[in-house]
């Protein structure tokens, strides 16, 4: 009778599956969406902004990739590809011919969810392409701020969810840093010589 107890036991134990680090296949396994995406530009000096829709394709490969890919009619737009491995989010390919870098990370609690926002600014970029990107993981592009044309873009509607009242409020408040350039000011000139 015990022999028989041993034996369910070492059935029940052997067919338990234990997964060891790395070797989810499923991980693997891209997750695409398609959503409807609204950005609405605002222009300094005109009252109204002007809407422009989009197609986006979010596809995700395990917890390695994330890629954003927005389609007006049938061309892609813009994409970009981050890196999504070890909790990072380094964007790693964009349709910009120019490179970003990170140059802030802030935190804004919009429709109850608590957002991590990544902004990035173009490396050298030319004297009327300076600008500002903001992104996150789960919404992809949420604005973008020309610096030299003082023209905002923003994510207004996500699917069916609307975005803009919350997002303007956070983003164009007064003293808000989120769409103006990181350094405001050149850094000082270093001390002379001795």
């Amino acid at each position: 009778m015990k022999y028989w107890k041993l034996g369910i036991g070492l059935v029940i134990l052997c067919s338990c599956q234990f997964k060891q680090s790395g070797s989810d296949t499923s991980n693997n396994t891209p997750q695409t969406d398609t959503i409807s995406v609204t950005f609405k530009r605002y222009y300094l000096f005109e009252e109204k902004p002007y809407s422009v829709d989009y197609r986006l394709i979010r596809n995700q490969k395990g917890d390695s990739i994330l890629s954003f890919n927005y389609y007006n009619d049938s061309n892609t737009s813009s994409l970009y590809t981050f890196d999504i491995s070890h909790g990072r989010f380094d964007l790693i390919q964009n349709s910009d011919s120019f490179g970003f870098k990170v140059v802030d990370t802030f935190n804004l609690k919009i429709l109850g969810d608590d957002l991590t926002i990544f902004k990035y600014e173009r490396r050298n970029p030319p004297i009327d392409g300076s600008a500002g990107f903001l992104f996150n993981q789960k919404y992809g592009l949420i604005g973008v701020s020309s610096y030299s044309w003082s023209v905002r873009t923003l994510l207004t509607n996500w699917d069916k969810t609307d975005l803009e009242k919350e997002l303007t409020r956070a983003l164009f408040a007064e003293n808000a840093r989120f769409l103006k350039p990181h350094n405001l000011h050149p850094p000082p000139p270093p001390p002379p010589r001795q």
